[in-house]
């Protein structure tokens, strides 16, 4: 959770961040450190915007959550 607070919380950080995202430059990494990024991504989040940015229910499938936040920022 640190470690991604001080990503989104420093404006030049956040900003390289930003802007390194879609340009192909993907790294192969474990399962491992995958959950943890999303992890610490959701533990930051909750805190900072509440329960309803991370949380969501759709009967139509297509709408779900995953389905849905991968356009959203």
């Amino acid at each position: 959770m640190v470690a991604w607070a001080e990503i989104i919380g420093a404006p030049d950080k956040r900003r390289r961040y930003r802007s390194a995202r879609g340009k192909g430059g993907l790294v192969r990494i474990g399962w491992d450190e995958t959950l943890e990024i999303a992890a610490a991504a959701h533990v930051h989040t909750l805190p900072e915007y509440g329960p309803d940015r991370i949380a969501g229910f759709s009967p139509i499938p297509a709408m779900s959550m995953a389905s849905h936040a991968v356009g959203a920022r």
